[in-house]
């Protein structure tokens, strides 16, 4: 679980008897399984939880207009898969995926959660205003699946540790679609998730946890997906009972002219048909059978 490729170091973190946690997540089955499973393992230790939601209206008004706002507004990046139709059907595999894997375990682990999500805009996270917001609970973790590029004043105001789960093989693949461009090489070895520091680069900060899932030969893209994040939740948990256990932690620095990052306006429909023709021919089955024979 940890990419030993990489040079390590050892991160101390500050000594505390807090160890308060912020979550903030998308709106997604994964998201919220993810968020329900950090409750369970760490009850009251979770202060908040934000769940991103672009039909929420803005909090947070631009700078000038008597708001706290940073002084220049970031667009988020947009999904643009050429074919809207194929984003459509992308979202519904990906939805159907989820569902399957995570609906009836999300039922019985809200037994064991106190809070609901606080419904907040994307755009909002990256203002002043939910800086402020954030630091009324004082938290020792700031945990994160899903969302922006997080803003240096947010991160660095975090007593212990800013930390984010991505569905990607870092610091091979950044960015967003990182499950998919794996696949689309054909490269299970980097079918991973990866665990690491939240610093302003996509993915880019020291990894604490990385890992492969397992991978049925029947799985769909979409199902692979669903269990990369699975696997990362459950790195994410390990490396915060180790936090707290232990403020000395070993991170592996990522180089940030290794890899790729990717954004989203690079993945289109001839990719997305690209690995539907590989798992349709049953790619995945004869390629899980040649590692194993191998």
């Amino acid at each position: 679980m940890f990419p030993t490729e990489l040079k390590s170091k050892v991160i101390t973190l500050p000594e505390t008897d807090d160890h308060s946690i912020v979550l903030v997540t998308g709106n997604d089955f994964r998201h919220r399984r993810f968020a329900y499973r950090l409750q369970k393992e760490f009850g009251d230790l979770v202060r908040v939880w934000y769940e991103l939601d672009k039909d929420i209206p803005v909090k947070y008004v631009a700078a000038g207009a008597g708001s706290k706002q940073a002084a220049k507004p970031v667009e988020l990046a947009k999904r643009k898969i050429r074919d809207e139709e194929t984003a459509k059907k992308l979202a519904e595999s990906h939805n159907k995926s989820q569902a399957k894997l995570f609906a009836e375990e999300i039922e019985d682990l809200k037994a064991y959660a106190s809070l609901k999500p606080v419904g907040i805009n994307p755009k909002d996270v990256l203002t002043e205003g939910f800086k402020d917001e954030v630091l009324k609970y004082n938290p020792y973790f700031f945990l994160t699946l899903g969302g922006p590029l997080y803003r240096k004043p947010l991160l660095e105001s975090i007593r212990g540790a800013a930390i984010n789960q991505h569905a990607g093989h870092s610091p091979d693949f950044k960015g967003t679609n990182t499950t998919e461009w794996a696949l689309y090489h054909r490269n299970l070895f980097c079918v991973s998730s990866t665990v690491h520091i939240t610093i302003t680069g996509a993915d880019a900060g020291p990894i604490l946890r990385r890992s492969n899932p397992c991978i049925f030969h029947k799985d769909s893209f979409t199902n692979v997906f669903a269990r990369i994040v699975a696997l990362g939740t459950e790195l994410m948990i390990e490396v915060v009972q180790d936090i707290i256990k232990d403020k000395n932690i070993i991170a592996f620095e990522q180089s940030q002219t290794a890899g790729k990052t990717y954004l989203d306006q690079q993945f289109d429909k001839e990719m997305i048909e690209s690995i539907e023709r590989d798992f349709d021919s049953n790619w995945l089955e004869e390629e899980l059978i040649r590692q194993h024979k191998f």
